[in-house]
């Protein structure tokens, strides 16, 4: 009954995953499908209401210098001039084309104090809102064009305004006379009916609700008055529920000429209209199901019968069935039917056997991954110690299954106290750092090649790249992370100083590197506080030139801050460092290497690098300057003005909305992603994301999934009745144990503990 069960959950339980699946691809197509069409109706909105408005403007600059407008505002008119001021009357309330626009317009001559409008002809000192024109009179007055648009959201407070009340109520329109020159002595103002404006543009928005909403507040328009409230409480939403349960998708539109902003919602209440007949047709798929499972059970004896032989079959294999014994499947048959209690714990029989072959098969390939860890690690010790041949390596690579590379570099470091820079003898009690370098986090295991090794009271590492300039980063990017993990970690008073050996272009030549970075470190452990490069020059005893990579740091640091002034006073003190100790004719080596660190920060940090930055003669330009003076205004000049200037204009202000994209990533796979696969997924360098952590929340990737790690743990921990074991095997850690350490470690308390001082509160 059990496998007529099972059957029956099978045959509806895909057809309700595909309906559930069918409602989420068409309720999403209809999102974006309203998503699409809500932003070409505010961008038509936006482009109809800014083309009218321009127009407008256009009209009353060019009806500034109509020569009917010129008389009133040269000339001393009386109210005689009857006709003359019909003639300014028509040009001022727009004409045939745009009166049906106006509401109404004012224009005052303060050379002849007079104000003529709409309503008629009046001296100025009549006027009642006086201090309120000679406001917008003097507004706006240091600036060059004498025009400008301006909405006022007071009104005037009586019954009937007054014919000697300027009206500056709503939009309008102001441009003083005359328009050329800066003494003016006379000023428009056109009130603009901005309801006929949307009415001309309404065809927008007759699917749509939507508002205008000027920077100070104040609604011009609207198509929902709860909407616009909710506008004006979230000006950058994207989604608003009303009370009444309709939810709006939102697109804002920036007005080119007035700066308002313009509001279109489109309805996705919709969206939910097509769902019930899916499911109605799920409903009928489900009868239909129960029909077939009453068929099966009809059918019962004659799937038994497979049943009874796989049983068999499986017994046969894990030995616990003697083929010498066994009966007939006829046979079989009349047993089955005779013994119901052997036939219900048939299927039973067969998980327990089935178990047992993956069990052995498990624990095999468990074997073989530890066997091959300690093959990886045995090579990396015969390599440094130069005890395995070209043939023997060869085999070696093809049994463990190695990727070889086109180059290999190895870094040889060394432990020493912050404070004192004196080296961590092994037997100190401090030197739990060898127990942290063997259980590296993932991400730091990812940039090595081969494993650590410890050899001579040094621990070594192992790099390789198919690029040589990758190489090079990846030695400082593995060199800082090492650092980092140490410091932030039990040992916040060691840190680790390095060598790096030359790039060799073959792995057997590992311990030729190996003895080039233990030359590169150990004269030097009580000096440098960075990596120490090999050159052929820490063989010789004349003076040399240690090139200076804390100084190349600083240079990289501020390339990415787009700081010049910094950049280019420390690439000068690089080629004067570098002159004074004697390498001018021989600076080549040292400025490629400086040049090919500053082309690279933009790839670093995500940016595509552009042709100006990747000129092909740059190097061979570089290597024929020989005056240290030319050669700090050439790296000034040609490497790092246009690689700021690109950095500058690329980056912007995104890292805000680069950080809401890691928190969706890291959300989505409930923290189980690195930093490496994060970048892959948001299409940016990992160095890039990692900065962008740094800058915006203070911290690192590492420590920013084990913050969310954390709060999950937290969260399961008082919501939920899960074991331990349940919630670190949700968290993705490979046993319960190490889930416990690292919760001791971050909230200071064991889970269980913390889950009994929760039920206590």
């Amino acid at each position: 009954m059990r496998i007529f069960l099972y059957q029956f959950v099978l045959t509806f339980l895909p057809v309700i995953l595909i309906s559930a699946f069918t409602t989420y691809i068409f309720v999403s197509k209809s999102y974006e499908k309203i998503e699409l069409s809500t932003e070409a109706a505010a961008s038509q909105l936006q482009s109809n209401l800014d083309e009218l408005l321009v127009q407008l403007q256009g009209y009353y600059v060019g009806a500034a210098e109509d020569d009917r407008v010129k008389w009133f505002v040269e000339e001393n008119a009386s109210y005689s001039d009857y006709s003359r001021l019909i003639d300014v009357s028509e040009v001022l309330n727009g004409n045939s084309v745009f009166q049906d626009y106006v509401r109404s317009f004012t224009i005052i001559n303060f050379k002849t104090n007079w104000v003529f409008s709409s309503r008629g002809m009046y001296p100025y000192d009549m006027v009642i809102n006086k201090s309120t024109i000679e406001k917008l009179y003097h507004s706006r007055e240091e600036q060059y064009n004498p025009w400008y648009w301006m909405f006022n959201s007071d009104y005037y407070e009586g019954m009937m305004v007054p014919r000697e009340y300027v009206n500056v109520e709503g939009l309008c329109f102001v441009i003083r006379l005359p328009a050329i020159g800066r003494n003016s002595n006379a000023m428009v103002i056109a009130n603009i009916d901005y309801n006929a404006l949307i009415a001309k543009v309404g065809n927008n928005l007759s699917e749509y609700d939507g508002a205008i909403i000027t920077d100070a507040g104040n609604i011009i328009y609207s198509t929902d008055s709860e909407l616009a409230q909710r506008l004006l409480e979230q000006p950058d939403g994207n989604v608003v529920k009303l009370s009444d349960g309709r939810t709006y998708m939102l697109v804002k539109k920036i007005s080119t000429v007035l700066g308002m902003s313009y509001y279109v919602a489109g309805d996705t209440s919709s969206t939910w209209g097509d769902v019930d007949s899916i499911w109605g047709a799920t409903l009928i798929i489900i009868v239909l199901a129960l029909v077939l499972f009453g068929v099966v059970v009809w059918s019962s004896r004659r799937l038994y019968q497979p049943v009874a032989d796989l049983t068999r079959h499986v017994g046969t294999l894990t030995g616990e069935i003697n083929e010498s014994s066994q009966e007939s499947k006829a046979g079989e048959a009349d047993i089955a039917e005779k013994e119901p209690s052997h036939r219900t714990n048939e299927l039973e029989s067969i998980a327990r056997q089935i178990n047992i072959i993956v069990n052995n098969k498990e624990q095999a390939e468990e074997l073989s991954n530890v066997h091959k860890e300690q093959l990886i690690s045995m090579l990396t010790v015969a390599l440094i110690k130069g005890e395995i041949s070209d043939d023997e390596l060869g085999r070696n690579i093809e049994q463990i299954g190695l990727t070889e590379k086109k180059f290999y570099m190895v870094i040889v470091a060394i432990p020493r106290y912050i404070d004192t820079k004196e080296p961590v003898e092994e037997g100190a009690s401090e030197y739990p750092v060898r127990r942290m370098l063997e259980q590296l986090p993932k991400d730091i295991e990812e940039l090595m090649y081969l494993p650590m090794i410890a050899h001579s009271g040094v621990f070594v590492f192992t790099i390789a790249s198919d690029s040589e300039v990758a190489l090079n980063t990846k030695a400082e990017r593995l060199y800082e992370a090492l650092n980092h993990y140490i410091v932030g970690g039990e040992n916040k008073n060691i840190e680790l100083v390095a060598g790096v050996g030359r790039v060799h272009e073959n792995l057997i030549e590992l311990r030729k590197a190996y003895k080039e970075g233990r030359k590169a470190v150990e004269p030097k452990v009580r000096q440098i506080s960075d990596l120490s490069f090999y050159t052929e020059e820490t063989d010789k005893v004349k003076p040399h030139y240690n090139y200076d990579t804390q100084l190349e740091k600083k240079i990289k640091q501020s390339v990415e801050a787009c700081d010049m002034e910094n950049a280019g006073k420390y690439t000068d003190i690089f080629v004067d460092d570098m002159f004074r100790q004697g390498v001018g004719n021989d600076n080549f080596v040292y400025v490629y290497r400086m040049i090919m660190t500053i082309m690279l920060v933009p790839s670093e940090i995500g940016i595509s690098a552009n042709q100006d930055v990747k000129d092909s003669d740059i190097f061979s330009k570089a290597s024929q300057i020989y005056d240290a003076n030319r050669l700090k205004q050439y790296l000034r000049k040609d490497v790092l003005e246009p690689v700021i200037l690109m950095i500058d204009e690329a980056q912007g202000k995104r890292s805000a909305e680069i950080m809401e994209q890691i928190k969706m990533v890291v959300e989505a796979r409930d923290g189980d992603v690195t930093l490496a696969e994060c970048a892959d997924l948001l299409d940016y360098h990992p160095n890039y994301l990692w900065k962008v952590i740094k800058n915006e929340r203070g911290t690192t990737f590492s420590d920013y999934i084990a913050d969310y790690k954390l709060g999950r743990a937290k969260e399961m921990l008082t919501t939920t009745d899960m074991s331990v074991a349940e919630i670190a095997e949700k968290l993705k850690y490979t046993n319960a144990q190490n889930f416990i350490r690292f919760f001791n470690k971050m909230a200071g308390v064991t889970p269980g503990k913390y889950r009994q001082e929760f039920k206590r509160k």
